[in-house]
């Protein structure tokens, strides 16, 4: 692990551990501010980060690798879209779920998650074939029951950060 890998990953976990309410609005629903906070507590320390962000035809200035069985046309097509900001440094992709980072922004949890997401709502029969294809489908697929698990809860949990 490089050292400016190592000390990105801090800053991202210190300011997950510090996120009031619950942690998972750090990544769905508030990830604009807490990219903002890692951005400048990264840029403080001397990290050459930069913000990026998916708006709603799936564009953002990172290059992607899409999920298996699918093309970023064919996700518009379908009307898949995605609202989501993080912070890249060196190549790899840092929010609240990820403070690892990842070397694809589509793998970042929100994205897994709100395919799955439209997905089911917009086309259960292309979701169930993907998932019965893809282990990336499969994991996502699994992520997103497990949020939807908590989702009532987490309301209850808010706190304005």
């Amino acid at each position: 692990m490089s050292p400016n890998h190592e000390a990105m990953c801090n800053i991202v976990q210190r300011r997950v551990d510090n996120w009031r309410g619950h942690k998972t609005f750090a990544w769905a629903g508030e990830c604009g501010i807490f990219a903002d906070y890692v951005f400048h507590e990264a840029r403080a320390k001397g990290l050459a980060v930069q913000l990026d962000s998916f708006d709603d035809d799936l564009d953002c200035w990172s290059s992607v690798t899409t999920p298996p069985g699918v093309t970023i046309p064919q996700l518009r097509e379908l009307g898949l879209s995605l609202n989501h900001v993080w912070v890249v440094l060196d190549g790899r992709h840092y929010d609240a779920a990820s403070p690892a980072g990842v070397a694809n922004p589509l793998d970042l949890l929100c994205a897994r998650l709100s395919f799955v997401e439209e997905l089911r709502d917009r086309h259960p029969a292309l979701l169930a074939s993907l998932t019965s294809q893809f282990e990336w489908w499969q994991v996502a697929e699994a992520a997103e029951r497990e949020y939807q698990a908590i989702f009532d809860t987490r309301d209850e949990q808010y706190e304005e950060n």
